[in-house]
């Protein structure tokens, strides 16, 4: 019972503060405290893991190849762009015509409904 209480007190205020308070707020302060707490959370999280960060030796190797793949990808890409733009210039082929439906009467579409299968 100890610990029943009190989070349920906390869930209570929770949904106090959820279902009055925020949506009274506008959108820049709610925009304002979600970037301070994002910013408080990423300062305790290298705070912590200062330590773990310095051992991690595959970030050296995905650091030593972004370069590199830095350049290829830029120099396919500008070979895709000129080829496309090269290979763009030619004669335009005539644009096909929509046809046009035949003109059906009342009688027409009433056999139709009737007899889908029969052509005219």
């Amino acid at each position: 019972m100890e610990f029943y209480l009190p989070s349920l007190l906390i869930l209570l205020i929770a949904a106090l503060v959820i279902f009055l308070i925020i949506p009274n707020l506008s959108p820049i302060i709610l925009v304002i405290v979600a970037t301070i707490m994002l910013v408080i959370t990423g300062y305790y999280h290298s705070d912590i893991f200062t330590e773990d960060y310095a051992t991690v030796s595959w970030q050296q190797a995905v650091y030593s190849s972004a370069g590199p793949f830095l350049v290829a990808m830029t120099v396919l890409l500008m070979l895709g762009f000129g080829l496309n733009f090269l290979s763009g210039g030619g004669v335009s082929k005539p644009v096909a015509k929509m046809p046009t439906p035949p003109a059906y009467g009342t009688n027409t579409l009433k056999s139709l409904v009737r007899d889908p299968f029969r052509t005219r």
